[in-house]
């Protein structure tokens, strides 16, 4: 969030040593999926067919951003999810110094983009189903702390609010919720 914040580069938020693969022999395999696991072989079966040997195995599978069902959500450009750099760089592309920005839920991520957005000077509005924000890791009284802090960075926000339609212009841009 550092870099979409506009505090570090790309370079500069990499956490690890520039030789971590090689000095503890991790292998990257990029673009495949696994398909089977044979724990007594010690095997991967990877959906191009081949097969990679383990000697450890870890199932580090991540979890996929997605967009809600609302009426024109998913096919109006300029709205984004937020999980790697690709979707960091798209949201870059977009946004400038006084923008308008709807955040939709204010879970971790939610909130964390917000203070991103905030940082590089975007007005923001957060539209939270829960009756406060964070809700899974809060209570009501941190969360109202938490809030106020918002608040008086210049966010605002729509608690037990559902977001209904996303409204378009006629090239198919988000325009409003």
């Amino acid at each position: 969030l550092r870099y979409l914040s506009g505090e570090k580069t790309a370079e500069k938020i990499n956490f690890v040593e520039p030789d971590f693969f090689e000095k503890y022999q991790v292998r990257w395999i990029s673009g495949q999926g696994a398909e089977e696991i044979y724990p007594e072989q010690k095997e991967v079966l990877l959906s191009d067919g081949s097969r990679e040997s383990y000697d450890r195995l870890l199932i580090a599978s991540g979890a996929q951003p997605s967009i809600p069902p609302v009426e024109h959500l998913r096919e109006a450009r300029g709205v984004f999810v937020f999980r790697d750099m690709p979707d960091a760089d798209a949201i870059l592309k977009e946004i400038s110094q006084g923008c308008r920005v709807v955040v939709i839920g204010s879970g971790l991520v939610g909130m964390d983009v917000t203070e991103a957005l905030l940082h590089r000077g975007c007005q923001v509005t957060v539209v939270e189903m829960a009756d406060r924000i964070i809700p899974l890791q809060l209570d009501q009284e941190a969360a109202a702390r938490y809030q106020k802090a918002f608040e008086e960075r210049g966010a605002s926000f729509f608690l037990q609010a559902k977001v209904e339609s996303c409204l378009i212009d006629s090239d198919s841009h988000a325009r409003g919720i």
